[in-house]
């Protein structure tokens, strides 16, 4: 149920690599912009290989206000279109980063905004979506599924990002300028409780949904006694940087993904049933990770304790 890091699977090489004539299109397409807006170093980017070893005792905080009797609408986000601004150059390149980053996507309605706080900074919960196998690793090995529980500032200037030209990212009058708190969780085969009731029913088609009633999404979430966190980007091309004015195909292009997340990864492994994950797998039979590892590089991960 693991799997050994590789880096084979970088979407940006896939990309290069596909046989059709999407790919060709896409890279002529894509070339007019590269050049043209400011864009971050690319030494922040996600995912990474969470390395216990490596980690420094950090200080961070968080709180969760999740409610407890929600509907969580599930939608099967392959072959839709993300991120589409009309045209017929956008098509294509929406289709195929609708279907390279698919995936399960929940959002909750019915019941109060959950929220988290990070360091008293507050965050209020986006979507959640699954991934298998795990976009980060643990110790160079790749976990079965891993969630993403995406929170965002809900302040006024919640697009704002850091500036590229900073050079010590890591500072606290520079962190809270990510307009991102992603909160995730590796998880492994077992009996995931409450987590099993969204897999109950038959999963949707591509570009379907279903509704699950009455799910206690406090329950969802992994222990947070102990989590590591550090400073990185978006793990699939996205425009939330107010500052970054180029589009995803330029993101697809450099490799470089927007830096505006703080990411909270919990020490403790959730449970789901071999049963619930195969129904997920078989909705992404080749997975749907398509980001290789990135380097730590110059950042800090940090082990917290509360």
């Amino acid at each position: 149920m693991f799997r050994k890091l590789s880096g084979e699977n970088d979407c940006t090489m896939r990309f290069n690599q596909l046989a059709s004539g999407l790919a060709a299109a896409l890279l002529l397409a894509g070339a007019a912009y590269a050049g043209d807006s400011p864009i971050p170093t690319g030494e922040q980017q996600s995912p990474i290989n969470i390395k216990p070893s490596v980690a420094v005792k950090g200080t961070d905080k968080v709180a969760i206000y999740y409610p407890v009797n929600c509907t969580v609408t599930l939608t099967n986000t392959k072959n839709g279109v993300i991120g589409y601004s009309g045209g017929n150059r956008d098509l294509p390149q929406s289709l195929f980063l609708a279907n390279e980053w698919a995936s399960l996507q929940g959002k909750v309605s019915n019941c109060s905004t959950p929220w988290i706080t990070l360091n008293s900074k507050a965050y209020n919960l986006v979507q959640f979506h699954f991934h298998v196998p795990s976009e980060h690793t643990y110790n160079g090995v790749k976990m079965p599924m891993e969630v993403h529980f995406l929170h965002q500032d809900p302040s006024p200037d919640a697009d704002d990002c850091p500036d590229p030209s900073f050079t010590t990212w890591a500072t606290a009058e520079h962190r809270h300028h990510r307009p991102v708190a992603t909160l995730a969780a590796f998880i492994n085969s077992g009996n995931g409780k409450e987590m099993e009731k969204l897999f109950t029913q038959p999963m949707p088609a591509s570009g379907q949904t279903i509704m699950v009633e009455g799910v206690n999404l406090a329950a969802l979430l992994p222990p947070m006694n102990s989590f590591y966190t550090y400073d990185g980007s978006t793990a699939s091309p996205n425009l939330s940087c107010n500052w970054y004015e180029g589009d995803k195909i330029q993101q697809l292009i450099t490799g470089v993904f927007p830096e505006a997340v703080h990411w909270i990864l919990s020490d403790s492994v959730l449970s789901l049933s071999r049963e619930s994950m195969a129904k997920f797998g078989a909705l992404f039979p080749e997975g749907n990770t398509p980001r290789s590892i990135k380097e730590l590089g110059s950042r800090t991960l940090y082990i917290n304790r509360q």
